[in-house]
């Protein structure tokens, strides 16, 4: 026993690894100009208060890996109940919107049962489906529906009158439930029927664990909330902490200058980082597994970078639900998204908008959830010129039917796609009513469905004045380089763009599909189009 004890001495920082430590308060009150220096190692459980403060760092302290903040804290006293399912139960004093057990990530219950996810239903009226549940204790629970092939919405359940399930929100007549409406329910006990899932009834979180074991001394529950205010402020640094467990890990609406350095967000229920205001810096993250989105810029955020990071699973925590991207800017400008890698989203990788540069980003597997979808996208719905640059970007397996590597949608103009690799996509680059933009010097390999989608949709001569040109296009298979679309007819696609210098590794046969004209090959395209590049065979 001696020698043990003085064995732990010599390795005093190993003895302790494997203990689990209590979580830490974090301070109650912080100063203007104050550095909050954290425990490395440690778990601080609650909300960070940076609400309008000022000059603020917020820091981890020592070498041993960085401090954790959580709004997850233990939950104990645990009892079997009875039943064929080993579901464990202990009583509860919060709503839970987080659990885990194990350190592992938990599901909300929900029908029909895992490994299926959709069902389908119809309806005949805006906010109601006829539909047969196998149990009628369904009010209050959410519905969970796919609007449109972009598009994930949820509202309560208002009442359940079999076969009749109205929802209790009205919905915008342009997201009326289809025809055919996919959905799942989830959130009442009886859907409790797999593993890895939970509910809470009548005060207490019933669980099913993965391992069907007990849940005592290994189960955190969080309830919603974000674990770092810092909404209004100025001047706030946080560095080197890792954030988990929390519905949103930095909150910071009218922010100026903002710097996240070398931090690590995991497992949150909606985003890692909300921020609006200006001089926004982030820089070096690691973001694993959100429920909707990565980090989203409000609509007035301005003078923003993001480089460096990793984001794996935006979107992509528990059941699928509305995300809008890895990295969102809908209306946010000045803009540099540069050097980030984007793995695995449930949506679009990079979402753009006006007066900005997205460069030198690695995307992959893209679009996992829903379709009508971009590696990158952006759009000016507004008609303004966009002056955005998407550059050296390599875009690659990006999922979904409808889905591209770059889409440039509803009056895309004054963007510059240049040097970018765009392979093994179900789709290129689109197009959609998009004018004055120039692809040049772009790699597109072996994009599955076509290269370039031209796609007019409006009943005026709106797609226009793009210039395809130095592009090299290679393919194996009969797949079309262009689509032409248009609601007109065939009478404005001469107009869609020019196309100089590019080189064409693909088949002779099939080399375009126009609107008016069907398929066309390489000859008749050239002559149509007045294509200034060049046709080299197929190495089969």
């Amino acid at each position: 026993m001696i020698y043990a004890l003085l064995l732990c001495l010599i390795c005093l920082p190993n003895c302790y690894a494997n203990a689990v430590l209590p979580d830490l308060a974090l301070p109650s009150y912080i100063a203007d100009g104050s550095t909050v220096l954290l425990d490395c190692g440690r778990v601080y459980s609650g909300e960070l208060n940076l609400e309008a403060k000022s000059a603020v760092t917020v820091k981890t302290s020592g070498n041993c890996g960085p401090a954790t903040i959580s709004l997850a804290t233990p939950l104990s006293g645990w009892r079997r109940e009875s039943g064929a399912y080993p579901i464990w139960s202990a009583a509860i004093t919060i709503q839970p919107a987080q659990v885990e057990v194990g350190q592992r990530f938990m599901t909300l219950a929900h029908y029909p049962p895992s490994p299926q996810s959709w069902m389908t239903a119809a309806s005949q009226h805006a906010g109601q489906l006829s539909l047969q549940l196998p149990n009628h204790d369904v009010v209050g629970a959410i519905l969970v529906w796919r609007a449109n092939d972009w598009l994930i919405l949820a509202h309560p359940v208002l009442r359940y009158t079999s076969p009749h399930l109205t929802i209790a929100s009205n919905v915008r007549d342009e997201f009326i439930f289809p025809p055919q409406t996919s959905f799942y329910i989830e959130g009442k006990c009886w859907m409790l029927t797999a593993a890895g899932e939970w509910c809470v009834e009548q005060g207490r979180l019933y669980v099913w664990a993965h391992d069907g074991g007990s849940p005592e001394g290994r189960t955190r529950v969080a309830p919603r909330g974000s674990a770092i205010n810092a909404n209004n402020s100025k001047s706030i640094y946080i560095q080197n902490i890792k954030i988990r467990m929390a519905t949103v890990g930095v909150v910071a609406n009218n922010a100026h200058h903002l710097f996240i350095n070398n931090s690590e967000f995991e497992q949150l229920g909606e985003e890692a980082i909300i921020a609006g205001g200006e001089d926004i810096y982030l820089d070096k993250l690691r973001i694993k597994l959100t429920g909707l989105n990565g980090i989203r810029f409000t609509d007035d955020a301005r003078q923003i970078v993001v480089r460096d990071s990793t984001i794996d699973g935006a979107g992509m925590l528990g059941m699928p639900k509305r995300s809008k991207g890895a990295i969102v800017l809908e209306q946010a400008q000045q803009s540099h998204i540069i050097g980030n890698t984007i793995l695995n989203s449930a949506y679009i990788g990079i979402r753009t908008f006006r007066h900005s540069v997205v460069e030198n980003n690695h995307i992959v597997r893209a679009c996992l959830r829903l379709t009508d979808c971009g590696g990158i996208y952006t759009y000016a719905r507004d008609g303004l010129p966009l002056n955005t640059e998407i550059r050296l970007n390599t875009i690659s397996d990006i999922q979904g039917s409808l889905s591209y590597g770059i889409y440039l949608d509803d009056e895309a103009n004054n963007v510059q796609v240049v040097g970018n690799t765009i392979e093994h996509n179900a789709g290129g680059l689109q197009l959609h009513n998009a004018h004055h933009n120039l692809i040049q010097g772009n790699l597109f390999n072996k994009n599955k469905n076509q290269q370039i989608l031209f796609n007019e949709t409006v009943m005026q001569p709106i797609l226009r004045s793009n210039n395809i040109s130095r592009n090299n296009f290679i393919n194996d298979d009969a797949v079309p380089v262009y689509r032409l679309w248009s609601a007109l007819g065939s009478q404005t696609i001469g107009n869609f763009a020019s196309y100089s210098g590019n080189s064409y590794k693909v088949a002779d046969k099939g080399f375009a599909e126009l609107a008016g004209s069907g398929m066309i090959d390489w000859r008749g395209w050239r002559s149509r189009m007045r294509d200034t590049g060049n046709l080299y065979p197929q190495n089969k």
